[in-house]
């Protein structure tokens, strides 16, 4: 055989074998992801049984000693610097007490394993609507609900997805002269839709890279309670689910969420 034939046998099979190499690479790429996967979530775990179960005993003992020099400076007829010293110790004990609340539920299991082959989420909405109280808790707004599919879906992923984004929307809106929320899902090709619209305060454009990142806050400066990690386990959760979360804001159309979920 000459060297121009066998050259081109060696490019033939090497063309062959290229589509067999690739997929080599790809499953041991899926491999070391999966494995890294279950690392990290063996990790989040053990963080959440140390919030759960290790952290609380010393911060209750903490409460209880606060507890307790209240009741001596009151007893005592404390000065107002020491009764101020107090004060802010006990400021900061409820704080830490947030804070480690936040992170156990950012930090619980997420509801990955539930599928079921057809999920109407307008039922799930009013579901949720009707247990959360919005309408008694936020008797001035006003729900318009266009369109929510039946589909199959991972039932307690979207219950969770839809309370969070929801309060959210309530949440931020209730100072608006007509405070408005508007839901709507609809299904495009493979996908499941989710929109979550209101006419509230709104975000800074320039703070939308902070969604999703424990702690982080949209708005910088309001009076509502929150520590934003609502929205960040929201993102943990799509991100698990090959979803996408996506916000944004103008003055005609307000606030939005939208995220989606491969079906």
């Amino acid at each position: 055989m000459s060297s121009t034939n066998l050259s081109t046998c060696r490019r033939r099979r090497r063309h062959q074998q290229h589509p067999k190499r690739q997929r080599l690479i790809g499953h041991q790429q899926q491999r070391s992801d999966n494995r890294i996967n279950a690392d990290l979530q063996q990790q989040l775990a053990a963080c959440h049984h140390a919030l759960t179960h290790e952290l609380p005993a010393p911060l209750r003992a903490i409460h209880n000693l606060t507890t307790l020099l209240d009741e001596q400076l009151a007893a005592a007829d404390a000065a107002p610097q020491q009764r101020q010293l107090y004060q802010a110790l006990r400021s900061r004990s409820e704080q830490l007490d947030q804070l480690l609340a936040d992170l156990r539920h950012y930090l619980a299991p997420l509801p990955l394993n539930s599928w079921y082959p057809a999920v109407n989420s307008g039922a799930l909405l009013t579901e949720i609507v009707t247990c959360c109280q919005f309408a008694q808790r936020y008797p001035h707004h006003r729900l318009v609900v266009q369109s929510m599919p039946t589909l199959p879906l991972p039932q307690e992923a979207v219950r969770e997805l839809l309370h969070q984004l929801l309060d959210n929307a309530f949440k931020f809106s209730q100072q608006a002269a007509a405070p408005r929320v508007v839901v709507r899902g609809w299904q495009q090709q493979r996908h499941f839709y989710c929109l979550i619209q209101d006419n509230g305060i709104g975000f800074d454009p320039q703070h939308q890279s902070q969604l999703g990142i424990p702690f982080r806050r949209l708005v910088a400066q309001h009076p509502f309670p929150g520590s934003g990690i609502g929205l960040a386990r929201c993102q943990r959760l799509l991100q698990a689910l090959n979803g996408e979360l996506e916000t944004s804001v103008n003055a005609t159309y307000g606030t939005y969420f939208r995220f989606m979920l491969p079906l």
